[in-house]
């Protein structure tokens, strides 16, 4: 089994690479770096389509050899230049040709540090995806050998978020990774500006919360 990481030709691909990374050193899989040559073109001549994909193979090659940088001898890797319609449905058949246990990919190029920022073809996969889909933050760098330290499973009370507690509990249990599961109350604004008493809420949260410890 592998962990594909997405590389999107052009742009900066480190956070996914480094992610990427951490997770195969904690699942002891190899990382295939996946880059796509999108045949999804419009119609245009002949020789100005060909200069177009000679250009795109350039960058993307560049992509791939900057991953084979960033990824340590220790971990068993592979770099693909793979054709497809969209990169989207690129990655998915590379998910399921080298019979993938996770798909890496990054931020949008609009991605502020730290956090998640969702591009046209990462929304797509959150949708289509049969495997889990990990997002790199923006910026987001490992420390050198690092693995994962802990793994949270957000829990709601409802059956979906039940199934989702199995999942990554087994998850746990195969990586050797402490687990924990999580659930949150925040506080409702719109409460606050109708004047309803902040005890009162805090009672609601109180059964809540007795109700998801249950």
């Amino acid at each position: 089994m592998s962990i594909v990481v997405g590389l999107a030709p052009g742009q900066d691909n480190h956070a996914a690479v480094e992610l990427g990374i951490v997770l195969a050193r904690t699942y002891r899989r190899r990382i295939v770096a996946t880059a796509v040559d999108s045949a999804a073109f419009p119609m245009a001549p002949v020789h100005f389509e060909s200069q177009y994909e000679k250009r795109f193979r350039t960058v993307a090659e560049a992509a791939l050899d900057e991953a084979r940088a960033l990824i340590p001898s220790d971990i068993e890797s592979e770099c693909v230049l793979h054709s497809a319609r969209s990169s989207r449905r690129g990655l998915l058949e590379m998910c399921e040709k080298t019979d993938a246990y996770r798909l890496v990919v990054g931020p949008s190029s609009e991605g502020k540090p730290g956090k998640i920022a969702l591009g046209s073809v990462s929304n797509g996969l959150l949708h289509s995806a049969r495997l889990p889909v990990a997002l790199a933050p923006a910026g987001f760098q490992a420390a050198e050998g690092a693995r994962l330290e802990r793994i949270t499973a957000a829990y709601s009370g409802s059956s979906t978020s039940a199934d989702l507690i199995l999942g990554a509990a087994m998850v746990s249990a195969e990586s050797s990774v402490p687990f924990r599961i999580a659930s949150f109350a925040p506080r409702s604004r719109v409460v606050a500006s109708a004047n309803v008493p902040f005890d009162m809420e805090s009672r609601v949260i109180d059964e809540w919360t007795k109700t998801v410890q249950r």
